[in-house]
């Protein structure tokens, strides 16, 4: 039989206006929008705000973490018009880069590991900005047909990107794809690299996910099934956990090699909508609303 996870301390009261809600690499901070514009940053820990502040303009659509937590990259604006991204600093909220306009709201922001640049997927392709100024860093990645998300390898050899149904794997140098696209029955709606670069786990609109082998993109073990979208996937420090986030109200523990799951889910009262390990790995966070 699998355990059942039990809860562990006081749940953080996150307000009753929740937008995006995105931790860390470590699991010790998490960025929280709220209403339209006003957005903050608390330590998991203690509930304290390390910084806050009020988006340029409408409603922010995305946000992302640097690896090592010192910046925070967000989109605000609509999911037409052309919209604002800027870098912040995590601790105080000062800014730590210029705005820069892009075409609609991603589905995913990535930095690079040494977080000089910014992965943003747009209608056709991947660019790559200088996440100081904006300006492009290379020639933009094109894929001829909408681009969903992108992910860096923590090595920074390879970037992952999902468009329509195909995921591709490119080498970061040349880049050009390496070898065929991974071709899936759903489109993807978000993807993961783990922190040594071998694996790579990918969320589609049907309520799966599949975890692949990189950079060679064999699938390893049985996909994973939710009741509904998955919202968030994460590996554990050592690469051998993956953890989801679901608007089933669950999350879930996965052994990243099989499939199988490590766990009975964790149940909430409304869509888990972000989800992390917590040092030193014993411990999930979760939000949900």
């Amino acid at each position: 039989d699998r355990a059942w996870p039990l809860p562990v301390g006081t749940p953080l009261a996150l307000g009753e206006e929740v937008g995006i809600a995105t931790f860390d690499a470590s699991g010790q901070r998490l960025f929280v929008s709220e209403g339209l514009r006003d957005w903050r940053i608390v330590e998991t820990s203690n509930g304290q705000v390390v910084a806050r502040g009020v988006a340029a303009t409408d409603r922010i659509g995305r946000a992302a973490f640097s690896r090592d937590g010192q910046r925070v990259a967000m989109v605000s604006g609509s999911w037409t018009a052309p919209n604002s991204l800027r870098v912040w600093n995590t601790l105080g909220g000062a800014p730590a880069g210029e705005p820069m306009l892009i075409d609609g709201v991603p589905a995913t922001l990535a930095f690079t590991a040494d977080a000089r640049h910014l992965l943003v997927p747009t209608r056709n392709a991947v660019e790559e900005r200088d996440a100081r100024t904006g300006a492009a860093a290379f020639p933009p990645l094109d894929h001829g047909k909408p681009v969903m998300c992108a992910e860096p390898t923590p090595d920074g050899r390879y970037i992952v990107s999902s468009a329509l149904f195909d995921t591709f794997v490119w080498n970061a140098a040349t880049r050009k794809p390496e070898g065929a696209p991974l071709r899936h029955d759903a489109i993807p709606q978000s993807l993961t690299v783990s922190p040594e670069g071998d694996k790579l786990a990918v969320a589609l609109g049907d309520g799966t996910a599949r975890v692949f082998a990189l950079p060679d993109r064999e699938p390893l073990g049985q996909p994973i099934a939710h009741r509904s979208d998955v919202n968030e996937l994460r590996f554990s420090t050592d690469g051998q956990r993956l953890l989801s986030a679901s608007n089933d109200r669950t999350a879930a523990l996965w052994d990243a090699a099989s499939g199988q799951r490590q766990a009975q889910p964790m149940r909430h009262e409304g869509p888990v909508i972000a989800a992390a390990f917590a040092p030193p790995g014993d411990t999930v966070l979760t939000v949900s609303g």
